[in-house]
């Protein structure tokens, strides 16, 4: 699994994008920073963050073989997959906020952001 780490992006949503857009991506790819200075939330609300204070990350998962009716729900077992590992770790005040999540039925390529 490839990950980029960036110090600070514009988001990581962008830049995977730019990246799908210009050269295939594997399966898996995270692109992570510690900063974003223009994330976006969901219906147009803009994901801020402290520096170094929240996992901001994309990744990338083609789904070309599998038929997707609800790619939500591949965003919900994600989320919930990484909450209950941290709570396994015994990480205090863990919360999801529920992000923007890309799916092009055309390409059956799914970015989970």
């Amino acid at each position: 699994m490839p990950i980029i780490k960036l110090n600070a992006i514009d988001s990581t949503n962008n830049y995977l994008r730019k990246l799908i857009n210009e050269a295939d991506v594997a399966d898996y790819t995270v692109v992570m920073t510690n900063e974003q200075t223009q994330g976006r939330g969901q219906m147009g609300t803009v994901w801020s963050s402290e520096n170094g204070k929240n996992l901001m990350f994309s990744v990338f998962k083609d789904l070309n073989k599998y038929d997707v009716e609800f790619p939500f729900y591949i965003s919900m077992a994600f989320s919930l997959a990484i909450l209950k590992t941290f709570k396994t770790l015994n990480i205090p005040d863990l919360h999801i906020k529920w992000y923007l999540t890309t799916f092009c039925q055309q390409t059956k390529r799914f970015v989970v952001f």
